[in-house]
């Protein structure tokens, strides 16, 4: 509306309004020449505008568009005239008629016995009932003269308040609402929202597909209360992440505010919760979460009323609380299933000559290693006669590599170089910290030269062979809902916040020089800080719960990783912690039915020279359970020469057998002699302590690096070396299976099987 109090439509909102406001049917003449169109506003809150002075400059006003040739509405009601009754969203030909309704007492009473029960009875909404007397509601038989019917089409009707109707104690806490309860034809009953405006002088509702009698009712009930209650129920096999969320203006992200598992949280009523189901999953225990549903379980007191379906999706859902309840998630266990796809004939992988996965800021080397896919065996392996150069700029941008994923992906390529001669890639600007390479690479193999890794006809997907580099490593900080076994899971039941990019040395840097700064919390986060009821945040924890000091020392959940985790500490206003155990996550594993003889599977006691159960996730490697007795020794160490042997108090020395002296597990060959460095028992590889000192020979568990391999490998609990694609602490690693000289050494920075590992070797989900 402008200064002279001119009002304008504003097309944006026409279109968007649920009645009409076509302007397309406006501009053209589908109707006649000469066709007069009138409009009238409504808020943004539905209500009648009557007065052209409420309009103001930067409302937000729908407008509907009103066909002159719809018939002035006939009203034979003692309440309402004919001037004040409006209805929108007609056609041509069609007129509205009000009239007050004369039932007989038996038809009266039986239309009052069915508002009592929609009031009662409104599908996943609150129960209400009849606010006052009943000689105050306001009974109208509404029809439509001509009227045609079409799926979904709404009729908007605005009445005048009757004087007195209303008094302080609407739309107030504690007070009452207004509805239209709707008797339809078909036999149903309806309640309907009615929307009035703050001086209260109109009421409008919406009505599709039907008229019939309705009744004006004012209504109390929870809806009318100022809170609610909702509860997020801890379920087996799977977690539902369940937030509020606000716009921050001033940053344009949402704030997120979790709510915490098993216990109430009061809330505004109507407050709009995010629901996320999240599965469980344990490659340990050969099973993984299930979706199935999600309901909202409506609470009288302890007293639960019908579940509503919220969602039988596994995917993002939104409800809004208007009564108190409890959200039930249902989750099922299913096997582990693992699929291969072929994604490129060939992977390039950067093997560092330093220790370790990432790269350190400054210089880098690196040896290039190129494998094969082998479609028939399903997985990637080595081969011989290929040879790399680094593709160039003008090369890209001919095979049609998008310049946003060059922008993007191959930003810093120039900080890198290859000597073909030595197959080695190094540095000549100083690697960053923080940022990731990558180097494009055309490869050559059978006279022909490769470039993209493009093997899908129907979706061609222009991405060139790279090989990858990050300089760093990570600090993931995870919201933290619930924990496994006392230790916090990093890929389940937890929501990621961002991460940070840290220094990386060989000692694993402290906690105070990865502590993100507010800058970095407020850039990367939802919010400023990690938000949730109930609870106050008080800084982050590692995996097993303890807190993270200035000094504290990072501490992966993965032995040996160079990925960090920092959960969110929560403590309510009593200083106690938040902490929810996953339910569900002990079932034992069910027997694999094709591979009874897998020998890939700890604890195999029919393995001849198998040792029994002794390990634990520890380097030192252990031993505990009934079956370790017989292993048991007592005696002395003697040294011969270079060797160490153990002599049993028996006068007998160890050989060809397993040995737990002292709660750490040996191997004595049939010499007798202590046995160092990689050796096979049973079949199995096993990794006893080459090092010098106290712990030399000790059978190791976990993951282990080996100078002499300079690469990774994954060791069971029962010390048995593992092969092929393993999961580890809730991520999927890829240890070779070939015996090619490398059998057991991780990959990293590749794609295998179809699937991406970093540079730490885990899978990238």
């Amino acid at each position: 509306m402008d200064d002279d109090g001119n009002s304008f439509v504003n097309l944006d909102y026409t279109r968007e309004f649920e009645n009409g406001a076509d302007w397309d049917k406006l501009m053209t003449d589908v109707y006649g020449d000469g066709l007069d169109w009138k409009y009238v506003w409504y808020s943004d809150e539905g209500v009648y505008i009557t007065d052209a002075t409420q309009l103001y400059t930067g409302a937000k006003l729908r407008a509907e568009w009103l066909d002159p040739r719809v018939e002035e509405p006939i009203i034979e009601t003692d309440r309402f005239s004919g001037e004040e009754v409006v209805v929108t969203g007609l056609r041509a030909g069609e007129q509205l008629i009000v009239k007050d309704i004369e039932a007989d007492a038996e038809t009266d009473a039986k239309r009052m016995e069915e508002l009592d029960k929609a009031l009662a009875n409104r599908e996943g909404k609150s129960a209400l009932q009849v606010y006052g007397s009943r000689d105050e509601i306001i009974k109208l038989d509404i029809d439509v003269a001509n009227y045609t019917h079409s799926d979904n089409r709404k009729i908007r009707i605005t009445l005048p308040v009757p004087e007195g109707f209303l008094d302080d104690k609407f739309d107030a806490p504690g007070g009452y609402k207004l509805k239209a309860v709707h008797f339809k034809d078909d036999g149903k009953v309806e309640v309907l929202s009615v929307e009035v405006d703050d001086a209260h002088q109109y009421m409008s509702f919406v009505v599709k597909n039907g008229f019939s009698p309705f009744y004006l009712v004012k209504t109390e009930g929870k809806e009318n209360a100022d809170t609610v209650k909702v509860f997020i129920e801890n379920v087996d096999y799977g977690v539902v992440q369940a937030y509020t969320q606000e716009r921050n203006e001033d940053s344009y992200r949402y704030e997120r505010k979790y709510l915490p598992i098993g216990e109430y949280v009061e809330l505004p009523y109507g407050t709009e919760i995010q629901l996320n189901p999240d599965r469980y999953y344990f490659s340990q225990l050969g099973w993984q979460g299930d979706f199935k549903s999600m309901s909202l379980i409506p609470m009288n007191g302890e007293e639960e009323g019908e579940p509503v379906l919220i969602s039988d999706k596994d995917a993002y859902s939104s409800v809004a609380i208007t009564q108190d309840c409890h959200i039930r998630a249902v989750f099922d266990q299913k096997p582990i299933e693992s699929e291969s796809d072929e994604y490129a004939m060939f992977s390039v992988f950067l093997k560092p000559s330093t220790v370790g996965g990432p790269a350190a800021e400054g210089e880098y080397t690196a040896e290039v290693q190129v494998r094969k896919y082998n479609a028939a065996e399903g997985r990637y392996e080595n081969f011989s006669g290929w040879a790399v150069r680094i593709a160039t700029m003008e090369e890209l941008l001919e095979a049609k590599v998008a310049q946003s994923y060059i922008e993007y992906n191959l930003v810093g390529m120039d900080a890198l170089e290859y000597n073909a001669d030595t197959n080695m890639v190094t540095n000549v600007k100083p690697l960053e910290l923080g940022k990731y390479y990558r180097i494009p690479f055309v490869i050559t193999y059978e006279g022909k030269e490769y470039l993209l890794r493009e093997d899908d006809e129907e979706e061609k997907y222009y991405y060139p062979y790279t090989g990858y580099i990050q300089v760093g490593v990570n600090v993931y900080y995870e919201h933290g809902f619930v924990t496994f076994n006392e230790k916090y899971s990093a890929s389940n039941g937890t929501a990621n916040y961002g991460n940070n990019r840290i220094a990386y040395d060989e000692n694993t840097t402290t906690w105070k020089d990865a502590e993100p700064s507010d800058e970095f919390m407020a850039e990367n986060f939802y919010n400023g800080t990690p938000q949730m009821y109930n609870y106050e945040f008080v800084g982050w924890q590692d995996y097993t719960g303890a807190p993270y000091g200035s000094d504290s020392k990072l501490v992966s959940p993965y032995e040996n990783s160079l990925s960090f985790y920092a959960y969110g500490l929560f403590e309510d206003e009593k200083g106690e912690k938040y902490a929810v155990e996953a339910k569900g996550a002990e079932d034992e594993k069910p027997e694999d039915p094709e591979n009874p003889d897998d020998t890939n599977k700890p604890d195999d006691t029919d393995k001849p020279d198998y040792r029994p159960n002794g390990g634990s996730n520890s380097s030192s490697g252990g031993g505990s359970g009934s079956s370790t007795k017989d292993y048991a020794m007592h005696g002395s160490w003697i040294a011969d020469g270079n060797n160490w042997k153990f002599r049993k108090d028996s006068g007998e020395y160890a050989t060809n057998t397993w040995g737990l002296i002292n709660g750490k597990w040996y191997y004595f060959d049939a010499q007798g002699n202590m046995v160092t460095g990689w050796y096979q028992v049973g079949g199995q590889w096993y990794y006893m302590n080459p090092a010098a000192g106290a712990n030399q020979g000790v059978m190791m568990t976990g993951w282990i690096l080996d100078p002499a391999y300079n690469a990774w490998f994954y060791l069971n609990a029962s010390g048995a070396m593992m092969t092929g694609w393993q999961q580890v602490n809730g991520a999927w690693y890829y240890l070779n299976p070939v015996s090619d000289g490398t059998k057991g050494v991780m990959a990293a920075n590749t794609t295998i099987d179809g699937y991406y590992v970093n540079a730490d070797g885990a899978w990238v989900q």
